[in-house]
């Protein structure tokens, strides 16, 4: 490990603990976090040191990563500037997907080189090892980009810059892959448990089968071939019995979902020829 790979964490919540566990796993050594309940049991944690604030005399190391939630890294970067701590030679990271690395502006204008690094993955409660293939957004400073390298490099990553102009696009892609996608298949669960009945057991289970199956055939064919069901086939009197169940379902919303996610995958046949 060299001083290059010291850094201290601030917010270790599910993006930051698993940071801090895999980064470790390469060598690199957390001087310091920074949480908001300090006390908390955090057993993964129970090795480093934790504390509620960054002092003067602190061991920061070389780089200092943000994790906290996009509505605070503006304020702990003013709350920082304003510290007194000198930040001649060290490289901040905040890790939102969709806010320019600028919100570090403050520390910036005390001798900081700041940037912007998202990892396009959705992180377990607890620390666990990272597959390898994570894709990784970064702007910001040059000094930065070297350093997202290097954690991209060793935890098998890849880096794409991205114009702070699309971050908020780009966050919004994986939000509705990562996170309005366990919408829909609660929303088929829903659907699911009205057909099957109220005994649940296995029906979350079968679901979540399913889509590994749909997600394994993309993984091995392009988007057109992957697709199954009544819309790939054309099978229009199915279709209108979806329609019609859905009517009887008494939820206009999941049918006017229906029809938007069916005129999609239509678009996406047109654009696969």
């Amino acid at each position: 490990m060299t001083d290059e790979k010291s850094f201290s964490l601030i917010g270790p919540g599910r993006l930051g603990a698993n940071l801090i566990y895999n980064l470790e796993l390469k060598g690199w050594n957390c001087c310091l976090i920074i949480a908001r309940n300090p006390k908390a049991k955090r057993q993964y944690l129970k090795n480093h040191i934790v504390q509620e604030r960054i002092e003067r005399g602190d061991n920061l190391g070389k780089n200092i990563f943000f994790t906290v939630n996009d509505d605070s890294i503006g304020d702990v970067a003013k709350m920082l500037a304003d510290s007194g701590i000198s930040f001649q030679d060290t490289k901040c990271i905040h890790f939102s997907g969709v806010l320019p690395s600028d919100v570090l502006k403050p520390i910036q204008d005390k001798g900081a080189a700041i940037g912007s690094l998202h990892p396009l993955y959705c992180f377990s409660k607890r620390p666990e090892k990272l597959p390898a293939g994570i894709l990784f957004t970064f702007e910001g400073d040059e000094k930065c980009l070297n350093l997202a390298n290097t954690i991209s490099k060793d935890l098998d990553g890849i880096v794409y810059l991205i114009d702070k102009s699309k971050k908020a696009l780009y966050h919004c892609a994986a939000s509705m892959a990562g996170n309005l996608s366990l919408t829909l298949l609660y929303i088929t669960f829903r659907l699911l448990s009205s057909a099957l009945g109220d005994k649940r057991e296995g029906q979350k289970e079968s679901l979540i089968l399913l889509a590994r199956s749909a997600l394994s055939n993309l993984e091995s064919s392009d988007w057109k071939d992957a697709l199954t069901g009544p819309v790939s086939r054309g099978d229009i009197e199915t279709i209108n019995k979806h329609l019609e169940a859905l009517r009887e379902y008494g939820e206009r919303e999941f049918e006017d979902l229906y029809n938007i996610l069916k005129g999609m995958t239509n678009r996406m046949f047109d654009d696969c020829e």
